[in-house]
């Protein structure tokens, strides 16, 4: 997976595989109103630059320095969108979020929704 990203993702994130609790429930359990994305992959553009479980809310500074490092949108997929038969091809259009090297981002509507009825803070 290295690319010329690899390096100042791993900087910002730590080294890809990184787990933030041993038990996802637990972790969901007690931060019930954080973005978390467990396993999540982050591309820019069509190449993978780091994978690992974040929590957006606890990270966003990082992912915007990130974005700004990089010098080009950062997103950030589910596992699912971003691995395996999709790695080639990522589903950037489902992004949990994206993230603009100017610190702008956009939120997946879902989140929007629930972060405008107060469940999730960023």
């Amino acid at each position: 997976m290295e690319n010329i990203y690899y390096e100042v993702a791993k900087g910002a994130l730590g080294y890809p595989g990184k787990m933030i609790s041993g038990s996802k429930s637990f972790y969901s359990r007690t931060f019930p109103d954080h973005v978390v994305v467990f396993n999540a992959n982050l591309f820019v553009g069509k190449t993978k630059i780091w994978y690992g479980d974040i929590d957006v809310t606890e990270s966003l500074e990082t992912l915007k320095d990130l974005a700004s490092a990089i010098g080009e949108k950062l997103y950030v997929l589910f596992e699912s969108d971003g691995r395996f038969d999709k790695e080639k091809n990522p589903y950037l259009d489902n992004a949990v979020v994206v993230l603009d090297p100017s610190g702008d981002l956009e939120l997946h509507p879902r989140l929007v929704e629930r972060i405008n009825e107060g469940s999730l803070k960023l």
